[in-house]
């Protein structure tokens, strides 16, 4: 999805609010993290954190019912397995 913002790629939650099946795949910075479970679990900026934001985790929100959810979040078990490289 592009933006007409500067920076091409910058996006917010919102923009991603379609009446049709998406799925997105973003690679960002642990704050933008933050602040996307945040908006998702309904925290405002000032609440405590009680969610990790861990390097290479998989993180997976939905949007469904004009709702967003929180489905997975800081999963590494794919950092456990063995990889194809050796």
């Amino acid at each position: 999805m592009e933006s007409s913002a500067p920076g091409a790629g910058a996006f917010s939650l919102e923009s991603l609010e379609l009446n049709e099946p998406l799925r997105v795949i973003a690679v960002t910075h642990g704050g933008v993290l933050d602040m996307a479970y945040r908006y998702a679990a309904g925290l405002t900026l000032d609440a405590p954190r009680r969610h990790q934001t861990l390097n290479a985790a998989r993180n997976v929100l939905r949007f469904e019912r004009g709702v967003w959810n929180v489905v997975v979040w800081a999963d590494t078990e794919h950092l456990t397995q063995p990889g194809d490289d050796l």
